[in-house]
């Protein structure tokens, strides 16, 4: 492939060309640490409006804390799928200039970028679930860390990004499943 940018195509039936650059890897690993201080305030002002509408403290016991862990998880979500859909970037990948497009070239619908959120999500997710089990096996209970069970599950964590390694075209795992990838901008 050719390491070029490519062209932004505003309308959605315009492809873009077979031989844009994928975005290399550094840039996007160093494109997630930025997300993660932007994704703060998101956080935050989603937890801050469930919190004073509903008056959630944050007790583990309450019915709320599902609707509460649904909300940041909506709140998080919007904010990607709204920034792919429209401008196929977040303000991180607008900086390290690269973008979300199909694996045709074409621009995402509102599915798409739903579907990409939510398989990036495998990882993390089988790494709780793996360290719930593990904590159970070992009678650790729920009150207690467990480095060891960490350590055994970090790798499940890291699934996505990691699979980028040996990827053929450096893709992570959830653009591999949703059909996407990350070009230079």
């Amino acid at each position: 492939m050719a390491d070029r940018a490519c062209p932004d195509k505003a309308a959605d039936a315009a492809a873009l060309p077979a031989d844009c650059a994928p975005a290399a890897l550094r840039k996007r690993l160093l494109a997630l640490v930025y997300e993660g201080i932007l994704l703060f305030g998101v956080v935050f002002i989603a937890a801050y409006l469930f919190s004073a509408l509903t008056q959630f403290k944050g007790n583990p016991a309450s019915p709320l804390r599902f609707g509460f862990q649904f909300t940041i998880f909506a709140a998080i979500g919007w904010y990607f799928v709204w920034c792919w859909r429209h401008s196929g970037q977040t303000l991180p990948m607008k900086t390290w200039k690269f973008r979300l497009a199909s694996t045709a070239g074409r621009r995402l619908t509102a599915t798409r970028c739903w579907a990409r959120y939510s398989l990036a999500w495998i990882g993390p997710l089988a790494a709780l679930a793996s360290y719930r089990l593990i904590v159970f096996l070992a009678d650790y209970g729920t009150a207690r860390f467990s480095l060891t069970a960490l350590t055994l599950v970090l790798p499940l964590f890291v699934l996505n990004f990691a699979w980028a390694l040996v990827d053929r075209d450096r893709q992570f795992l959830h653009d591999r499943l949703a059909g996407t990838r990350l070009v230079n901008a």
